[in-house]
């Protein structure tokens, strides 16, 4: 028999872990594993502090929220990498980008933007030159995917070429 999350299996029944936020546990009052963002001290779930997003002790993450590195140092620590574009890093080499936030890529430990052109927004995801979808006041050329201003800009949002 399984009891629900927050119960404890005792004698064949389901007894209430009495502590909050408590996966299961191991004993009524000993809680055993916490839910998301709480850290087991001493059988009780406790709150991980900011910038944990999952905490193994109050103050020691096991990973971190945004814009701070997915992964804590080597002492549970969070740190901000060196480019607000930045999602991880590597400690102490800060500057030394792995991934990046939406819309951006790492490049040789750098975050770059995926479209070449300040005019597009979203581009072909096998080449960065080639737009798939431009600002308003712009269109894509057929030719080269390029953006190009439409010619009765600012007055039309949207044209063809």
């Amino acid at each position: 028999m399984n009891c629900q999350v927050g119960y404890t299996l005792v004698n064949g029944n389901c007894i209430s872990c009495n502590s909050n936020n408590c996966l299961f546990c191991s004993a009524p009052n000993q809680c055993a594993a916490c839910l998301g963002n709480f850290a087991n001290v001493g059988g009780s779930c406790q709150v991980c502090l900011n910038p944990c997003k999952t905490c193994t002790l109050i103050g020691t993450c096991a990973t971190c929220m945004f814009p701070y590195s997915l992964n804590p140092n080597s002492n549970g620590q969070c740190y901000s990498c060196s480019d607000p574009n930045c999602k991880n890093c590597n400690f102490p080499e800060v500057s030394f980008c792995k991934t990046c936030v939406d819309g951006y890529t790492a490049s040789n430990g750098v975050c770059v933007d995926l479209c070449v052109q300040d005019t597009c927004i979203t581009c072909s995801s096998n080449n960065a030159t080639q737009c798939t979808l431009c600002l308003p006041g712009y269109y894509i050329t057929l030719a080269d995917a390029q953006c190009m201003q439409c010619p009765n800009a600012p007055k039309c949002l949207s044209c063809v070429s």
